[in-house]
């Protein structure tokens, strides 16, 4: 019965995938909105006139434009744009046949850097995990099997290339608002390994329980649902007040490194989101007889970490993406 009950599990944290692998709405049209506030109007338009060459420009942008929409100024309008730009790689993961092979990469949204419960149990795997840790695109990368750090030097790449079409040019210009953001999520970035019960991973916290959900998708959702653009912008507002010092001082911060916000989030996997609590509980599961995954009961502590990592996080790839553009448009 325990052996099914892990089966199904897996069966249902595997094909419930919009829940499982990027940033919420929220997350990702916060970035949007973010780097449209910093891009000059010259940028803005130069993204405006790319993304109208999208293949399905006019089913995933132009009609699907909400309703109260017809209220808009032209300003809101466009930050519509930039929020649906940042989001629609997660769109296309609902499309169907031919359309979602085409547009749908699974892969490109993380990469499972190691973390483990102890030492003891790291020197188990020795020098190699289970998983695609490759830091830059090169003529043997798999193209349905990259993972985000493979997918946005191609993506840089292709955006330098003289060869790209307009019409790949915006697909891709999608991708790199969402990988960007979806970068300096800690657990796109990480995923715990044990010889038992994650000896390939634990899906970057998919398999690690959270009352009805899992630690990756409460992380996912850390900023709320909310999907109204005004209040989106609303809340922008507020929390932009206390993390907009982090970019005062040195360039430090804007150097378009991706192994160094890779670094930056892997390290936040490790000290908040596999906390030591976290840890324990992997690792007395790891220990036990039972063939169910650890469930880990968050404390108000974690949750309010949690939320501040992914308010800085989600305001540093704002700031990022938007001058990342400034260069490759």
């Amino acid at each position: 019965m325990k052996q099914f009950l892990l089966i199904l599990f897996l069966f249902i944290i595997t094909t419930n995938s919009q829940l499982m692998y990027a940033w919420n709405y929220s997350s990702h049209a916060l970035t949007g909105i973010i780097t449209y506030k910093l891009m000059d109007t010259n940028s803005r338009n130069k993204v405006l006139e790319l993304i109208t060459h999208h293949p399905r420009y006019k089913e995933d942008f132009v009609d699907a434009m909400p309703d109260t929409s017809k209220y808009w100024d032209q300003t809101q309008k466009e930050r519509w744009i930039f929020a649906q730009i940042s989001f629609w790689p997660d769109i296309a993961r609902g499309f169907d046949g031919e359309t979602r092979e085409k547009y749908h990469h699974g892969t490109w949204h993380y990469i499972n850097l190691g973390v483990f419960p102890n030492e003891e149990l790291k020197k188990q795997f020795g020098s190699t995990l289970p998983s695609n840790t490759k830091l830059n695109y090169d003529e043997n990368s798999e193209f349905e099997r990259m993972n985000i750090m493979e997918a946005l030097d191609y993506i840089t790449n292709e955006f330098e290339s003289k060869e790209a079409t307009k019409e790949e040019k915006a697909v891709l210009l999608c991708w790199l608002f969402h990988l960007v953001c979806d970068i300096h999520q800690p657990l796109h970035t990480s995923a715990m390994f044990t010889p038992r019960l994650f000896s390939e991973g634990d899906r970057g916290g998919n398999s690690i329980r959270v009352g009805n959900y899992n630690l990756h998708s409460t992380w996912d959702w850390a900023l709320g649902g909310e999907k109204d653009l005004i209040k989106l912008a609303e809340f922008l507002t507020e929390i932009r007040k206390d993390y907009i010092s982090i970019f005062d001082d040195s360039g430090t911060n804007r150097i378009f490194n991706f192994s160094a916000w890779l670094k930056e989030s892997y390290s936040l996997a490790k000290s908040e989101a596999y906390s030591k609590a976290v840890r324990d509980t992997v690792l007395s599961a790891e220990n036990s007889n039972s063939c169910e995954f650890p469930s880990f009961t968050m404390s108000d502590e974690y949750k309010l970490n949690m939320e501040e990592a992914a308010k800085e996080r989600v305001i540093i790839a704002g700031y990022r993406l938007s001058e990342l553009l400034g260069v490759l448009l």
